[in-house]
């Protein structure tokens, strides 16, 4: 898995309003830039990858600790009828980096 890249989203009057918020999280947690159109790609990599801002991009992402993608599998797990719990063990074990 590569980890620790800023990331380029796009929001415009196409992005579902349910998403929005990811693009001012993005913006707020300084981990990516926010473009109207990939369209406009291009600029915003070479802006991205400036030495000026690279780092400092590399630095807020680095300082995140998002599980989301172990949490919410072992969330929806826990809404399915009991099981023999095989699964649950299963992502603790990733959590945990095994």
């Amino acid at each position: 898995m590569i980890s620790g890249l800023p990331v380029l989203v796009e929001c415009n009057s196409s992005t579902l309003p349910q998403e929005r918020y990811n693009t001012e999280w993005v913006t707020e947690k300084q981990v990516g830039i926010v473009i109207r159109s990939f369209a406009k790609i291009l600029p915003a990599v070479e802006a991205m990858l400036a030495p000026s801002r690279l780092p400092a991009f590399k630095r807020n992402v680095a300082a995140l600790h998002n599980w989301a993608i172990f949490e919410i599998p072992e969330f929806l797990s826990s809404l399915l009828p009991e099981q023999n719990g095989a699964d649950s063990e299963r992502f603790a074990a990733l959590k945990m980096g095994n």
